[in-house]
């Protein structure tokens, strides 16, 4: 199930995890099943197999079927991926920190300060990560009219004081500059960091496949000189993790 606060991301998506998963949200941009093919209930972004030679396996997943991806080029891409945007919740969701319950209040991910006439002054710098076990979707986020969150606003996340009936898109040196850097993107690297032992692991449950050999050898070296998390880090910042094929 993928909903507008998704975009550019290894194709897969969280589907994976919500195959049969039941549609919930008015909001609701794609829904995969995965019945033994790779159709979108919403009839939106049908996928297809990156390598025409590999046709997609389906197995049991966690909520219904799932696609299993096991060799190179094996990927999915989507039709219509540019109006597809969940870097932020799948990140969350390798690191195994992402909340998946519906409805309910909001979560306020900023400190509040003095305020400036009836607006409070906010903080999201001075937002602590570890304060919650897991963090709700980008759709939950208690967001200030005319304060937005700094990281989300260079995300082209939508001016709340404006009608947006649709994300916009853009890419920039200034979003590299903020996935790489942004504490959101620090601490849940390292959150994944914990949760896993080799590069090969962190490859999986990033890029959604094995590495190749090349790789293998390369991550290896570069984990065993910097750590797991700096990994990490490197992988939610590549254009694999980034943007539909």
């Amino acid at each position: 199930m993928i909903t507008p606060t998704m975009k550019h991301t290894p194709a897969l998506l969280t589907a994976l995890l919500l195959g049969s998963f039941s549609p919930a949200h008015a909001d609701l941009v794609a829904h995969f099943r995965f019945d033994d093919d790779l159709k979108d209930a919403t009839g939106q972004h049908d996928g297809r197999p990156v390598d025409p030679k590999l046709a997609p396996v389906f197995a049991p997943g966690r909520f219904g079927s799932a696609v299993v991806i096991e060799k190179v080029n094996a990927g999915i891409e989507l039709a219509n991926p540019s109006a597809i945007d969940f870097s932020r919740d799948f990140t969350l969701a390798a690191a195994d920190k992402l909340d998946l319950t519906v409805g309910g209040p909001s979560e306020r991910q900023f400190i509040t300060g003095p305020p400036v006439q009836l607006t409070p002054t906010l903080d999201y710098a001075a937002y602590d990560w570890s304060s919650l076990p897991k963090h709700r979707r980008s759709i939950y986020r208690f967001v200030w009219r005319g304060v937005p969150d700094p990281f989300m606003d260079t995300l082209d996340f939508p001016d709340l004081g404006l009608l947006a009936p649709s994300r916009s898109f853009s890419a920039s040196s200034l979003q590299s500059l903020a996935l790489y850097n942004n504490s959101f993107v620090l601490h849940f690297s390292s959150e994944l960091a914990k949760e896993i032992t080799t590069p090969a692991e962190a490859i999986r449950r990033i890029l959604l496949r094995k590495p190749t050999a090349d790789e293998l050898r390369d991550f290896t070296a570069y984990a065993q000189k910097n750590g797991l998390a700096a990994l990490c880090r490197v992988l939610i910042n590549s254009n694999e993790f980034l943007f539909v094929n």
